[in-house]
């Protein structure tokens, strides 16, 4: 099935998987592992699709900050670019001092309170693996602020406090392996002293 339809089928008709997810395969999907990640803040800056200096201003201005981005996305339309990221929850004083500083900046920016990332991997190249999560996620009433896709893993990004909620509604179609349990990714601390980190 087209993957575009299938988004159109679980979001316009969700009495189609009124049903648990498992029902619609024969079976789980076995995988290798769930990841729940560290609290987050979302931001989305949305700005013309060409020539717009603004957008490198900020990114200049997060780098000379030394502030990290743990998930990055675009979307392009003919009318506009929609660029989300985000920051560790105590990176959120200056962030927000950055944008109020450039009134044009802060007219262009939301922000998304208290985010986590789930990743589950790996993905398989399955169509049929980010269809069901999807419409676990809708079934569970569980909110989707953004996705992305790697070479092995797919993220989807809902509230913090619905992390654990998320994964139970994975897991009604998905199989861990034997034993195991989502990951809870510990918090990324700053480094005291990184030139005695190995590279």
């Amino acid at each position: 099935m087209n993957l575009w339809k299938l988004s159109a089928i679980i979001w316009v008709e969700p009495d189609l998987y009124r049903e648990s997810p498992s029902a619609v395969v024969m079976g789980k999907i076995p995988i290798g592992g769930i990841k729940l990640g560290p609290r987050l803040h979302l931001l989305k800056i949305r700005h013309p699709p060409t020539g717009d200096p603004l957008r490198w201003n900020l990114w200049e201005k997060l780098t000379e900050r030394k502030i990290n981005l743990f998930y990055l996305t675009t979307v392009c339309t003919n009318t506009h670019v929609e660029t989300a990221f985000c920051i560790l929850q105590e990176n959120e004083g200056p962030v927000w001092d950055l944008l109020h500083s450039d009134g044009r900046l802060k007219a262009r920016v939301r922000l998304v309170p208290a985010v986590g990332p789930l990743s589950i991997f790996p993905h398989q190249y399955s169509f049929e693996m980010f269809g069901l999560s999807l419409s676990a996620l809708g079934k569970a009433r569980i909110p989707l602020h953004g996705l992305a896709s790697s070479v092995s893993s797919l993220t989807f990004l809902t509230d913090y406090d619905l992390l654990d909620s998320a994964a139970a509604a994975m897991l009604e179609f998905l199989e861990l392996p034997s034993g195991q349990a989502p990951i809870r990714q510990p918090i990324p601390q700053p480094a005291e002293n990184p030139e005695e980190i190995p590279v």
